[in-house]
């Protein structure tokens, strides 16, 4: 099992040997040293197999005897890279349908005006950065905090309307700027 379905798994040396160290613990033990190890037992992993990029669903189930010691194992796996893809696709569409149904809520003229807002203020935000990137004699730090208040700005606006995704965007962006401020880079 090691060879033939952990070796082009991406994983680590320590984890690799914590798995064969628990398939060699479970093999000719009771069920209950099965129980103890089993969470070392991955569900899933990820790798290159057959020069492809895929997910591998792992289930894993003792054979025990009729003493009950383990004397196999038996691991169903299950290719469910397409399905990981679609997951993706999906929660991206439904990212995009939370995002359109927030702007259809908005009232349209309270949003054409936070657009139009919005677009002076990232489009200052934009100015400041170039200026934060080419000139190194200006307060890094001043260019900064302009930058955070008006995302900030932006982000303030986008909430009164209940535009929540684009709140949680903007907030990802402050704490970026936030961390640069503060570490100064």
């Amino acid at each position: 099992v090691m060879q033939v379905l952990f070796r082009q798994a991406h994983m680590g040396a320590d984890h690799l040997q914590q798995i064969e160290a628990a398939l060699m613990a479970v093999i000719d033990q009771d069920e209950l040293m099965y129980d103890c190890n089993a969470h070392l037992l991955p569900a899933e992993i990820q790798g290159e197999f057959n020069g492809e990029r895929k997910v591998l669903e792992l289930h894993w189930s003792p054979v025990p005897d009729t003493q009950g010691s383990v004397t196999r194992l038996m691991l169903v796996v299950r290719d469910v890279s397409q399905m990981r893809q679609l997951q993706q696709q999906a929660a991206g569409q439904q990212r995009e349908l939370q995002l359109l149904g927030e702007i259809l809520s908005a009232n349209e003229q309270r949003f054409l005006g936070f657009m139009r807002d919005s677009e002076e203020l990232l489009s200052d935000c934009n100015r400041l950065l170039a200026r934060w990137r080419s000139d190194d004699t200006e307060d890094a730090g001043s260019l900064l905090a302009a930058m955070y208040r008006q995302l900030h700005t932006v982000k303030g606006n986008a909430r009164t309307l209940g535009l929540n995704a684009v709140t949680n965007a903007l907030h990802e962006a402050e704490q970026v700027l936030q961390t640069a401020r503060d570490t100064g880079t």
